[in-house]
């Protein structure tokens, strides 16, 4: 009797279930995130405990030297790194250079561990101020060439690639289902009643996807015994479920 007051109720409440959404943390899980007590978890934390939070997920930055045996650039890099805010040290650090480089040796690598852990967002943050300050300040004026690395850095680029790819294909697949029912109705307001629910299901379920299983609401109903970051490519595969199963119904309706 009244469609209205239930269509402004139900969109109000689905908007409210996807407000966590918006501190979604995308990467993949650690051993940070096991059970307390576990052996995985156990190892990390006496590791974090011993050598810094930042040893479990290290930094690899691959040194492309002028020429063999160039100790003075490679000791100018890792100065540099270790005067960056938010490293904690290098492995090796400048004393080690006379040891760590060999006869003909144009490639180095240094290991940059960070003060944070590698969940943290500082640690993200760091690994850009070394790529967009540190290195290119390093790199200026020499013919040396540095590249960051390592599984932290991937995990991280990873995330951001499938970030940024999300709107492309949200657009692409709302856009083209959009033609597809306005073709098959012959009307505007279908296609976009079908467009606006899907994207309200989906920031709804991503939304309870991060109170649960990042948050940590309501967690211990569903047996969790841990939370951390969402995976990087659940939000697409969960839209590309969400969105034909709205489809369906919005067909038959």
């Amino acid at each position: 009797k009244r469609p209205w007051l239930y269509t402004i109720a139900v969109a109000l409440l689905v908007m409210i279930m996807a407000i966590p959404y918006f501190s979604i943390r995308l990467g993949f899980p650690d051993d940070s995130g096991q059970p307390l007590g576990s052996p995985a978890r156990t190892a990390y934390d006496l590791t974090a405990e011993g050598f810094g939070p930042g040893s479990a997920g290290p930094f690899f930055v691959a040194v492309q030297l002028p020429y063999a045996l160039d100790e003075d650039s490679l000791r100018s890099i890792i100065r540099d790194l270790n005067q960056t805010p938010g490293v904690a040290r290098t492995i090796p650090n400048e004393a080690m250079v006379p040891i760590s480089v060999t006869q003909h040796q144009t490639i180095a690598a240094i290991q940059v561990i960070p003060e944070t852990a590698p969940q943290d967002q500082a640690t993200d943050e760091l690994l850009q101020r070394l790529r967009e300050e540190t290195i290119p300040r390093a790199e200026q004026g020499t013919t040396m060439r540095a590249y960051v690395g390592g599984a932290t850095a991937v995990t991280t680029d990873f995330t951001s690639v499938l970030s940024s790819a999300l709107p492309v294909f949200l657009a692409v697949v709302i856009g083209l289902g959009f033609i597809a029912l306005t073709i098959l109705f012959r009307s505007l307001l279908v296609p976009l009643i079908g467009a606006v629910t899907s994207l309200l299901s989906l920031g709804a379920a991503l939304g309870v996807t991060t109170a649960v299983f990042q948050w940590g609401w309501g967690a211990g109903l569903l047996g969790l015994d841990s939370t951390g970051p969402i995976l990087p490519f659940l939000p697409i595969m969960v839209f590309a479920i969400l969105f034909g199963l709205s489809m369906d119904y919005q067909v038959f309706l």
